[in-house]
C-alpha cells in the first residue's frame, strides 16, 4: 500500500437510510385495496379485513378445514368465481362466488381463529382474534 493512499470508509447513513425505505414500502403494502367490479372491495390491515360495499349482509359464519370466515351479501347478480390471493397471514384469499340472489365472500385463513365482524361507517371490519 503507497504512504499517500487513503482508506476511504462508507457513510454508516446509507444502512439507515435502505431500513427506511423498506418500512415505507411495506406501509403502502399494508393499505393495499383489492376491488371486484364496481360493487366490492377489501382492505387488509394487520389481523383485519375491511369490507368496502354497499350491499347487505345476510348472514356470516366460520367454518373449519379448511379455515375460512363466510360472508353472505344480498345482490342479484351475474360473474364467475373471483379469487385474490391475499398471502398476508393470517389471511391467505379471498374468494367471491356468485348465487342465487346473493353473492358469498369466503375469507381463507392461515389458522383457527375467533373474529368479530361490525358494522362501521356503512362497511364490514372483520377482526381476528
Amino acid at each position: 500500500m503507497n504512504k499517500n493512499s487513503k482508506i476511504k470508509t462508507l457513510p454508516t447513513t446509507i444502512k439507515t437510510k435502505t431500513k427506511t425505505k423498506k418500512q415505507a414500502i411495506v406501509k403502502k403494502d399494508d393499505m393495499k385495496i383489492y376491488s371486484y367490479k364496481d360493487f366490492i372491495s377489501f382492505k387488509v390491515v394487520g389481523k383485519s379485513i375491511k369490507i368496502l360495499t354497499k350491499d347487505s349482509k345476510i348472514r356470516d359464519f366460520s367454518v373449519d378445514k379448511p379455515y375460512k370466515i363466510i360472508v353472505d351479501f344480498r345482490r342479484d347478480s351475474n360473474f364467475l368465481t373471483k379469487t385474490f390471493h391475499i398471502n398476508r397471514p393470517p389471511f391467505v384469499s379471498v374468494v367471491l362466488g356468485n348465487h342465487d340472489k346473493y353473492y358469498r365472500v369466503a375469507i381463507w385463513l392461515d389458522g383457527q381463529y375467533i373474529y368479530s365482524l361490525k358494522r362501521e361507517k356503512g362497511d364490514y371490519i372483520i377482526t381476528l382474534k
